[in-house]
């Protein structure tokens, strides 16, 4: 009979499907996953890169940003840090940020 399907982008047979090869305990379990992976997805749509001038230890991957001073289009969006990597050399410390749009 096969295995039921979950859509997480509606009824709308244009959408675009992504097939999570997991088996789930329930059929909640199923939609919190696809829920999960469609939010992954749409925050992948916008991604920025930047080193900073002077290093910021206290941010970390998860953590919240906001860009001012760049397009309005990246001004606007809400950031989150997908990795940050801290160097520290002879010219002091700095910070790699690459940022995802959470949207």
């Amino acid at each position: 009979a096969g295995r039921p399907e979950v859509r997480g982008g509606g009824d709308d047979p244009n959408t675009k499907t992504r097939v999570l090869k997991q088996t789930f305990a329930s059929q909640a379990e199923a939609e919190r996953a696809a829920k999960a992976a469609m939010n992954r997805t749409s925050r992948q749509q916008a991604t920025f890169s930047m080193t900073t001038a002077y290093g910021r230890p206290d941010i970390s991957s998860e953590s919240p940003v906001r860009l001012q001073g760049f397009k309005p289009q990246i001004d606007r969006l809400n950031w989150i840090v997908a990795k940050a990597t801290h160097s520290y050399s002879s010219s002091g410390l700095t910070s790699s940020l690459e940022l995802e749009a959470n949207v």
